[in-house]
């Protein structure tokens, strides 16, 4: 039998799920690159192994600024995954891409994943994968807000087309940026971006009303000496503002591209969250209330792109050709819903 794979290509996580199997590999998406010759060494959680036990090896993430990274990163990724999932002989894949890819780029990771070894390889926008994996049906009327580590992808769907769709590069790993220089501005305290990451997860908040909650952490001074210290909710409001700001702003436009007549559909199923980054505490709360849009985090933000992309296997016709690339609107005609179309401006 032939394996069939959804890989949502996430800038931080690699996220594989299997038709009738669900969610089977969450993988770092990080290769280990030789320092001296440039050679690709390994990916995902070995990659991170080698860099513990051999001091000539480097992190690169591939997907950090897009689909930038080197065919050969790209290559062993998506390699890794084949290997990872024990998917061997002819595999069928389906990858998630940002709604700002060219087309150049969606045939140069048809290519690779083609030389990786896939019989087949079609593409589908990170949103509407998330959205497939959040409902049995795509909704008539629908905006995705899908906040992943390096980026966020927002989505218009009404009836059966895409009225607008934009790519920002502000996502989870912004806001570690963001707590990191917070920090050291006013503190002049230095911290990794692990542990800013770490801070945002646990008391990390976008709503002015967060309080009660606080940790100790540990960085260093000015003079490299390592010291502890706490830090509350309310002192991290001020450092997030700024990267959240950007993201309302491309939110709260595509609410105002919602055709007249789409606008109640809109409103009744209202703004979906999906991503790592919608976990953050208080993001729907911002979003709802800056947009006057109700906003919900679906169950599963950081699964349903790659459940999303599995389930696609049994829409998409058998007939499709293994060189068409970028499926989404053909997902979006044989969902069950008319029309077809995009429109990006």
């Amino acid at each position: 039998m032939q394996n069939r794979l959804g890989i949502d290509m996430g800038g931080a996580t690699l996220s594989v799920a299997a038709p009738g199997r669900g969610l089977i590999l969450q993988d770092p998406a990080v290769i280990a690159v030789d320092r001296d010759s440039g050679r690709v060494l390994a990916a995902g959680a070995l990659a991170e192994q080698k860099l513990n036990t051999d001091r000539r090896v480097s992190l690169s993430r591939p997907f950090a600024n897009g689909f930038m990274g080197s065919p050969d990163e790209i290559k062993m990724l998506i390699t890794s995954c084949l290997v990872n999932t024990g998917a061997t002989g002819e595999t069928d894949l389906i990858l998630s891409v940002p709604c700002d890819i060219s087309d150049e780029d969606e045939e140069r990771i048809g290519r690779i994943a083609d030389e990786a070894g896939a019989s087949s390889c079609h593409l589908v926008y990170a949103p509407l994968a998330a959205l497939a994996g959040t409902f049995l049906r795509l909704p008539a009327g629908c905006l995705v807000v899908d906040i992943g580590a390096t980026s966020t992808n927002v989505m218009l769907l009404c009836r059966g087309r895409i009225y607008y769709m934009k790519t920002i590069r502000v996502g989870g790993q912004t806001f570690d940026r963001s707590i990191a220089d917070y920090l050291w501005r006013r503190r002049k305290i230095r911290v990794s971006l692990r542990t800013a990451e770490t801070i945002k997860k646990k008391i990390g908040s976008v709503w002015a009303g967060a309080t009660g909650r606080s940790m100790e952490a540990v960085g260093k001074d000015a003079s490299g000496r390592e010291v502890k210290f706490r830090i509350s909710s309310p002192d991290l409001y001020d450092s997030l503002e700024q990267p959240l700001s950007s993201i309302l702003e491309a939110v709260f436009f595509a609410v105002s591209k919602i055709p007249s007549e789409f606008v109640s559909g809109v409103f009744e199923l209202g703004i979906q969250l999906t991503g790592g980054g919608a976990l953050l505490d208080g993001i729907d709360r911002m979003i709802g209330g800056v947009t006057g849009v109700p906003t919900t985090r679906v169950d599963d933000p950081v699964g349903c792109t790659a459940l999303g992309l599995a389930e696609m296997f049994d829409i998409l016709p058998d007939d499709l050709p293994p060189t068409f690339r970028n499926v989404s609107e053909i997902f979006i005609k044989h969902a069950g819903l008319p029309g077809q179309g995009a429109n990006d401006e």
